[in-house]
């Protein structure tokens, strides 16, 4: 830390007992950076998520800690606090002390030279968020394969059994005795049953 860290840093410690106690008790992760984007005060909150002492953060880069694919956006983000009095919502990786890197959504505000910054760990979240969504996108490829599948097969069974009902009809027309009229008459009432259940499934598969 500078001359100039250690006096601001004083200067919140003057601020009040309920700024180091906010500090203190907050489960979310609270840090203070200046315009060089150096850690200027972190919170315990910073361990439990990320495994870094306090001491081991402050004075550090936090680039030094973020995942090198977010570095652009992140340092977008960063500067854009410089015309800016607040950021909202952007998410990046951190480096866990295991090597790990855990996401945390940020919040941060400006004043002055420094800005204030508030993170949370939405790993799990983000976890869970692309398992539903993975989840939905395979159900609705296993709908798709089978809507696909009974097509097909409607269209298997409907050719040979148009076929059939064509014959029988055309059969139905011809000289028949009493009985192969009636085995006729079975033969094309049973086609048009399986015709409707084939357009049933299908109906109901959509």
């Amino acid at each position: 830390m500078t001359a100039a860290d250690d006096m601001f840093t004083a200067a919140l410690d003057r601020a009040g007992p309920d700024l180091a106690k906010f500090f203190t008790v907050s489960r979310d992760l609270l840090c203070i950076r200046d315009r060089e984007f150096r850690f200027v005060r972190v919170n315990q909150a910073w361990e439990l998520a990320l495994g870094y002492q306090a001491q081991e953060l402050e004075g550090q880069k936090m680039a030094a800690f973020i995942h090198p694919e977010d570095m652009p956006a992140s340092l977008g983000h960063m500067q854009r606090l410089e015309t800016e009095d607040e950021v909202v919502g952007f998410i990046n990786r951190y480096r866990h002390r295991d090597g790990s890197y855990r996401q945390l959504e940020w919040r941060a505000r400006r004043s002055g030279d420094h800005v204030y910054g508030v993170a949370r760990d939405v790993t799990e979240r983000l976890e869970l968020q692309a398992q539903m969504a993975a989840a939905h996108a395979a159900a609705e490829a296993a709908n798709r394969a089978k809507s696909d599948f009974l097509a097909n097969m409607s269209h298997e069974i409907r050719t040979p059994l148009n076929g059939v009902i064509g014959i029988a009809s055309a059969l139905a027309r011809t000289d028949l005795t009493p009985e192969q009229r009636d085995m006729l008459g079975m033969i094309l009432s049973s086609g048009s049953t399986l015709e409707r259940l084939v357009s049933d499934v299908l109906d109901f598969s959509k």
